[in-house]
């Protein structure tokens, strides 16, 4: 009997204790989950920025080839006129060339006839005819011929301009034709990563959802565990005024908030990364009870230690773990071995300092 009784007594002293670590560490999972759905929040609306920018860059390409496809329409056109014009151009030389054959001929002839006498056997009449009038009508035929060179000289200027103009449409088409090719990719590759985006946003979506819902079903569980446990008054006092570091190094990412400046969006780290060597011990700021000790999301392994005293402490980013749920530790002791970082060959460890559950900075705890 007086076992039995020895029994209760040590049980009823340690579920509080238990009751308490457990509640902690709902809440802790809880506050994961709180940041877990801020950082799905700022995913969606960068991705929605994203859409929103495709969405304009879409809308100007477009444009640009809608002009791209007028352009090429006007320079059709313009190509079409000036093949007509060298037609007609081209058909005037001839006829202009024609005509100064013949008339060149018949030049040839009336000179003949005026200086080598061909008429002798014509009449008194023709006779003076053709020597008052033939002079007069060669001048008139050379007169002719001076003018159609000029004008054949004419029509092959305007026939090498518009050749020249048709060599510009076909090059300025050439140029037309391939900025359409590459519009026309461009227009196919946005449609892509608006597809793309989009259904990465529905994804991110639905796993912010199961994240609310979870941290939903944490709170009801919290409030439960709760409502069937009396705490004692917390006093929020460590054994030592300023407490030990958990693992020599130096702190490269302090507590707060933190602009990405990659993709413009703020990160809120609720703990302090400290720098360290391959290897490098981590141990207990103080007295506490084991409460969390295996892998936990992106935190990698992870533990949280209750201090009984308001407070939790949380070391992440572990190699190793060195202890167990419910173990008790002491001050100082090792309770995990710091790991490396996913995208370097760095060591650091992540540590967070927790009082009622509410993140703190542990700068303003630890010694100096």
């Amino acid at each position: 009997m007086k076992r039995l009784f020895l029994l209760t007594t040590l049980l009823l002293f340690l579920l509080p204790g238990f009751l308490f670590s457990q509640t902690d560490l709902k809440a802790k999972r809880l506050e994961y989950l709180d940041k877990a759905i801020e950082e799905k929040d700022q995913e969606i609306h960068k991705t929605q920025e994203e859409l929103k920018k495709l969405d304009k860059n879409k809308s100007e390409t477009d444009q640009k080839y809608k002009a791209n496809l007028q352009q090429l329409r006007s320079l059709s056109e313009q190509e079409k006129k000036a093949i007509k014009q060298l037609n007609e151009y081209s058909q005037r030389a001839n006829q202009t060339e024609s005509y100064l054959q013949k008339a060149s001929s018949l030049w040839q002839k009336q000179i003949v006839a005026l200086y080598f006498n061909q008429y002798e056997k014509s009449t008194l009449k023709d006779k003076i005819i053709n020597d008052h009038y033939l002079p007069q009508m060669i001048m008139q035929s050379n007169n002719q011929i001076d003018l159609n060179k000029k004008l054949l000289t004419l029509i092959k200027t305007d026939i090498q301009q518009t050749t020249q103009t048709k060599q510009t449409i076909a090059s300025n088409q050439k140029r037309a034709e391939s900025s359409k090719e590459l519009l026309s990719k461009d227009i196919s590759r946005i449609q892509k990563e608006i597809k793309e985006l989009s259904e990465e946003e529905k994804r991110i979506a639905k796993e912010r959802q199961e994240l609310e819902n979870n941290r939903i079903a944490l709170e009801n569980l919290i409030t439960m565990l709760q409502s069937d446990q009396q705490y004692d008054e917390q006093k929020y006092l460590f054994t030592m005024p300023k407490l030990i570091w958990p693992n020599k190094g130096r702190v490269v990412k302090h507590f707060g908030h933190h602009k990405d400046d990659t993709y413009n969006f703020i990160t809120i780290n609720n703990g302090i990364d400290i720098d360290c060597e391959k290897s490098t011990e981590v141990v207990a700021i103080d007295f506490g009870v084991v409460i969390f000790a295996e892998r936990f999301r992106n935190y990698g392994r992870m533990i949280i230690l209750d201090h009984q005293n308001g407070f939790l402490s949380l070391y992440s980013n572990l190699s190793k773990i060195l202890v167990t749920k419910n173990d008790q530790v002491e001050l100082g002791q090792p309770i995990a071995v710091a790991g490396k970082r996913q995208d370097s060959d760095q060591y650091f460890l992540h540590f967070e300092l927790r009082r009622d559950n509410e993140a703190v900075d542990p700068l303003k705890y630890l010694q100096n």
